[in-house]
């Protein structure tokens, strides 16, 4: 298992934090209030877990929950001790909440420096290894592996229908991105793997666009070819950057019928725009 490095959660980190504390105690009217420090990602999927509790207030990343019984379920515990060691980052309205394993850059001194371990693997397998089938098939295994042990310990992730792969640029070669979501969803217990498509056979890179040109750029321009109605769906990728190749394949997702979406990368960009 990759170690990723938990002390790069400073205000550097741009577009996404952890958890980083939550308690609870008696509640004014019987339960108890479960106070939350994090993003609100965080409490979205806090409510998915446990749809007892209520809003009770929030300000400045702290929020507060009025739940039954007198604690977090267990579920919800857990839930919250594993958000503490991965990214949570902003997702689009189509998306029900995003996380990434780990930052793609430590940071040093203030500074981008090198990448992550887990980020490491990552380039290696998109770029360094791109005519080297073995060795991409090596390092694409261990980025699968790390995705597949945060899933089965997410306890609404371990449960998902579907896993969703996002159109690679060239229509023509399968992406690393979408290798690793095929994998992912065979090591999970062989669960249906959705290969959303895109409509141009080729299309720019995202990575050439503009961070701020992306979303227009790709807007409409995906689609699910099969019928996946009432179906919850995890879209699963290498590097999450702006969100707006995640936004895209959730709206063609939606569009083919799912309940519910959400999105998990290995690394996170450090800046999306």
């Amino acid at each position: 298992m990759v170690i990723r490095d938990l002390s790069q959660s400073g205000p550097t980190n741009r577009g996404g934090s952890y958890v980083t504390d939550h308690s609870h105690q008696p509640a004014p009217s019987g339960g108890h209030r479960l106070t939350v420090t994090g993003p609100e990602g965080a409490i979205t999927q806090v409510l998915l877990t446990d749809r007892h509790y209520i809003r009770s207030g929030s300000f400045v990343n702290v929020h507060r929950l009025d739940g039954v019984g007198p604690g977090p379920t267990a579920a919800t515990s857990a839930l919250l001790k594993l958000l503490r060691g991965t990214v949570i980052v902003p997702c689009g309205d189509l998306v029900d909440f995003a996380i990434a394993l780990d930052w793609y850059n430590k940071i040093v001194d203030e500074k981008l420096g090198a990448h992550t371990d887990l980020a490491d693997l990552v380039h290696r397998g998109k770029y360094w290894y791109k005519a080297d089938a073995d060795r991409q098939r090596e390092v694409g295994l261990k980025v699968a592996d790390e995705i597949t042990e945060f899933i089965g310990q997410h306890p609404l992730l371990k449960d998902v229908d579907m896993i969703a792969s996002v159109p690679g640029h060239d229509a023509r070669v399968s992406s690393f991105g979408a290798r690793v979501a095929a994998t992912v969803a065979r090591d999970r217990g062989n669960v249906p793997i959705v290969r959303c498509e895109s409509i141009q056979a080729f299309r720019a890179p995202a990575k050439s666009l503009h961070p701020a040109d992306r979303a227009a750029a790709l807007e409409g321009q995906f689609r699910c070819p099969v019928d996946i109605s009432g179906q919850n769906v995890l879209i699963v990728d290498d590097v999450y950057t702006t969100g707006a190749t995640a936004q895209e394949t959730a709206r063609a997702l939606r569009a083919a019928g799912a309940r519910a979406v959400a999105s998990l990368a290995a690394v996170r960009t450090m800046k999306s725009g």
